[in-house]
């Protein structure tokens, strides 16, 4: 009878200290979830602030794509063995 019951006391206390792990962890979790995404929107609303105070003017996509192609060209054209005297 008295072992039947310390059985039980025992499973409820199991019981509690798994919940309270499983708490702890969601609650953890959460906290980091909360973090993250609060410091992604306020890099995103800064962004848009900045935007909005300083704008930007378009970049001239064309030109720095033909440097980047004359920067590739000369690179794989350029003899990189130099004759010993």
């Amino acid at each position: 009878m008295i072992s039947e019951a310390l059985e039980a006391v025992e499973i409820v206390i199991w019981g509690a200290v798994i919940s309270f792990g499983i708490l702890a962890a969601l609650t953890a979790f959460l906290i980091i979830a909360l973090g993250y995404w609060t410091g992604v929107f306020a890099i995103w609303a800064g962004r848009r602030i900045a935007g909005r105070i300083h704008p930007q003017p378009p970049a001239d996509l064309e030109a720095d794509d033909d440097q980047l192609f004359d920067a590739c060209e000369a690179a794989w054209n350029a003899d990189t063995r130099k004759e010993k005297p």
